[in-house]
């Protein structure tokens, strides 16, 4: 796992905040951040995005649960609640939230490392995801103007598809730009040639 991510501890208890940081460095995480509540952990969240976020479930004012939300809203990053709380009692609101990972209080290396690694290979994984389903809307969009140059160019000059298809990959080698460009630029000249009309 890439050690480096920001990690962000956001705990009510300083020494829950040293015993984490000290886990957390000698797994090889370097750049960890505190923050001593959960107004301070949606700060920080909104200013440095860590990448990751291990955040007590209760903390006062603002808990976890509601801070992990707020952060939610800017970006997404692997959290992983700490409870002393049973599981029971917050889960629902935990993944909703969005939580990677839940270990409960007292906690142990044994217990935190594993979370934290599932936590950040999960969002690693959404991250990819979320790339890929946007790569393929533009391509899908694309692949929609594309036509639709195509099928504009079958009507005016009466080509098949394949000629018509043809037709724009000519044009776009000849004016060496992309065929969304091509198909683009062919859409606003019917349209605007059906309007002089």
């Amino acid at each position: 796992m890439n050690r480096n991510v920001v990690v962000m501890i956001a705990d009510d208890e300083p020494i829950v905040r040293l015993d984490l940081e000290e886990m957390l460095r000698e797994a090889g995480y370097a750049d960890i951040i505190h923050a001593r509540n959960g107004e301070e952990a949606i700060r920080i969240g909104y200013e440095r995005q860590p990448d990751l976020v291990v955040m007590d479930v209760r903390m006062p004012d603002i808990d976890g649960i509601k801070a992990a939300v707020q952060i939610g809203k800017w970006y997404d990053p692997a959290i992983v609640f700490l409870t002393s709380y049973s599981y029971k009692e917050c889960a629902a609101e935990a993944r909703q939230a969005g939580a990677a990972g839940f270990v409960a209080k007292p906690f142990t290396e044994a217990t935190l490392l594993p979370a934290v690694e599932i936590a950040l290979s999960q969002q690693l994984r959404m991250r990819e995801l979320r790339d890929d389903v946007r790569k393929l809307k533009t391509k899908m969009e694309e692949r929609r103007v594309i036509d639709k140059a195509k099928g504009l160019l079958m009507q005016r000059d009466g080509l098949d598809e394949e000629t018509a298809f043809g037709e724009l990959r000519s044009l776009s080698m000849r004016e060496r730009t992309g065929l969304k460009q091509i198909a683009d630029r062919i859409i606003r000249e019917f349209e605007q040639a059906k309007g002089d009309k």
